[in-house]
């Protein structure tokens, strides 16, 4: 029945603004594809709605990633994939400190789910965008590395 609503809600929202309405589709069927049980359907909505429908959204890529990290199919590479792809297009959009934090993210978040060899240029790149006087964030991202190193 979802789906059916939403392509109405579309049809409707397209009279006015065609953009949106795309965009709202993309991400409705992203949504959709997220609750379901079939992989394959949410890596296509996934990989759809990244290239159609976040143009450079930080936001809406971080809901993405969000979304892929907390799904039951970030088992699969390709969604993996995607939601470090997600994640880094994010980052690349925020100021300095938004950076180092959505790095820090990742790379934690990746090294916990045992890719540590993923996870080590994300950690590498916190570091570099570290804010001005932020001793406790030099010291997690420090102590970050360490684990991710020692791991291998």
């Amino acid at each position: 029945m979802a789906p059916i609503l939403l392509k109405a809600a579309t049809r409707k929202m397209a009279f006015s603004d065609m953009a949106g309405a795309k965009r709202m589709y993309l991400q409705g069927s992203f949504e959709i594809a997220a609750a379901g049980n079939d992989p394959k359907t949410f890596a296509r909505a996934m990989a759809k709605y990244l290239k159609k429908g976040v143009e450079g959204d930080a936001g809406r890529m971080q809901s993405v990633y969000k979304s892929a990290i907390n799904s039951k199919f970030i088992e699969d590479e390709k969604v993996l994939d995607m939601a470090v792809e997600a994640a880094v297009g994010s980052a690349e959009l925020a100021d300095e400190k938004g950076q180092f934090e959505q790095y820090y993210r990742l790379a934690n978040w990746l090294f916990k789910q045992d890719k540590a060899e993923r996870a080590l240029p994300y950690a590498k790149l916190a570091k570099e965008k570290l804010p001005e006087g932020g001793a406790n964030y030099a010291r997690a991202v420090n102590d970050l590395i360490s684990r991710i190193e020692g791991s291998r």
